[in-house]
């Protein structure tokens, strides 16, 4: 590839049996500087050298998950198994991203968060403050899951659904926690208070 716009450095970290190794932009483009380091990477099967996708600061990304298009990943967030970000979803502040789960669209997840398994977040949904979506659950359109609060089984959330204080929705049912609001888009969902 002739466009490269990152190469892989010397400085190892070791993260239990995967080493990984810094990046470095040796152009720039988009908010990075050429010289500018980034995360730490397993292999460059890990970040496109396509679009503006970057790894920042202390993140991690390894064994088969990929970065791609204008996605970054920030602030010690790790992402890891075959997790995929795309588009413009941005990872930060210490998140965690594995399994099979899929971030596309404008999402954040943030603050300590966690999207694992099949589970798919997009468009702007935003999942923070120690927020879970697990499962096959699928949280998109201006939904919103923070404060402990789990997505996971087959849910969807959608809309401006909200989804905070501990609340769970599993399997379509939501058993605690406080909804703000909600779309009538949310599907095969039971709500109880």
């Amino acid at each position: 590839m002739g466009n490269k716009k990152y190469e892989i450095t010397n400085k190892k970290y070791q993260h239990f049996e995967s080493t990984l190794f810094q990046i470095r932009a040796i152009r720039s483009f988009g908010d990075v500087k050429k010289g500018q380091l980034g995360g730490f990477i397993q292999s460059e099967s890990n970040l496109s050298h396509e679009g503006n996708c970057w790894i920042y600061d202390k993140a991690l990304v390894f064994e088969n998950a990929i970065v791609l298009d204008d996605a970054k990943v920030k602030d010690s967030a790790w992402v890891w198994n075959r997790a995929i970000l795309r588009e413009k979803a941005v990872v930060r502040t210490c998140c965690f991203i594995s399994g099979d789960c899929e971030c596309f669209g404008n999402c954040l997840i943030k603050d300590d968060a966690c999207c694992s398994e099949f589970s798919k977040i997009f468009d702007n949904c935003v999942v923070r403050d120690c927020g879970s979506v697990a499962g096959r659950a699928w949280c998109h359109g201006d939904s919103e899951i923070y404060g402990y609060s789990r997505a996971c089984g087959n849910s969807e959330l959608t809309g401006t659904f909200k989804l905070r204080g501990n609340g769970k929705v599993y399997d379509g049912v939501h058993s605690s926690g406080v909804i703000e609001s909600w779309s009538p888009y949310l599907i095969n969902t039971a709500l109880h208070g």
